[in-house]
């Protein structure tokens, strides 16, 4: 949640608060209002907490602050319709919470779960385009690019190619036909075949691939490729669940009227 939207949420709770003594550091004060410690901690993590974020956010406070004083001079505050719509923000509040809850709680998916979807949902698993599992290096110095080939070529030691790696902060990555600039695809998917191919120049950039796997179209994707996407698929098909279940629950143990006009 952004920072301007943290100090909104904070009105509607209890940020803001009137002034007392045993109150711990106060951050700012407005009026008879102030923004304490322990209202901030509600609301921003450890983690948001840099010189620049609590600076933005005691800023926007105090703003909203003698903002919303004005407002009660005028009145608004008494406004019928602001007030339902403060009740409705509340209720979603409260119900969010509550579905964050029992989510919390169903949302467990183990690995024999998704093994299990993939086994039952395997013809789905397939790809789409042809594929390559490739290192792919890029130096704008022609000699760099010839000792990433020979390095990569030749292997000498798990050092020095840790090293190459490290220094060009190249990961091992997938990548779809079509992807790459047209001078590097064809290189890697037409020659249908693995190993190192370059330097190619692209523009003012020298280019260094290791073609490590090739995949045609069609093929299957192993489990250890799509199991954080089936892990998400379950985490949303449990999360309607959970979220059906107890909606379905709680209406038969409520008494609950709806216009025949509407029901």
């Amino acid at each position: 949640m952004r920072v301007r939207e943290l100090v909104f949420t904070s009105f509607f709770l209890i940020c803001c608060s009137k002034e007392k003594n045993e109150d711990p550091v106060v951050l700012a004060r407005v009026n008879n209002e102030v923004l304490t410690v322990d209202g901030l901690e509600l609301f921003l993590s450890p983690e948001q907490r840099s010189d620049e974020q609590l600076r933005m956010f005691i800023q926007d406070w105090v703003n909203n602050t003698v903002l919303y004083q004005e407002a009660k001079k005028a009145g608004l505050d008494k406004d019928l319709s602001l007030q339902r719509m403060r009740d409705e923000y509340y209720k979603k509040l409260v119900v969010g919470s509550l579905l964050k809850s029992a989510k919390r709680q169903s949302n467990q998916s183990s690995n024999d779960d998704v093994r299990k979807y993939y086994e039952e949902n395997i013809s789905g698993f397939t790809r789409t385009t042809n594929e390559a599992t490739i290192h792919h290096f890029v130096t704008d110095n022609i000699s760099e690019a010839r000792t990433i080939k020979r390095g990569l070529s030749k292997k000498k030691s798990g050092d020095e190619v840790e090293n190459l790696f490290s220094f060009y902060n190249v990961e091992t990555r997938t990548i779809k036909q079509g992807r790459l600039v047209k001078e590097l695809d064809s290189v890697v998917f037409k020659s249908k075949k693995t190993g190192v191919v370059g330097p190619i120049r692209v523009k003012n950039n020298y280019q260094v691939i290791e073609v490590l796997k090739l995949y045609e179209k069609g093929s299957r994707l192993g489990l250890e490729e799509v199991y954080d996407e089936i892990y998400q698929r379950l985490k949303k098909r449990n999360s309607v669940a959970t979220t059906t279940y107890l909606i379905d629950s709680l209406r038969k143990n409520s008494n609950i009227f709806i216009n025949s006009l509407y029901n």
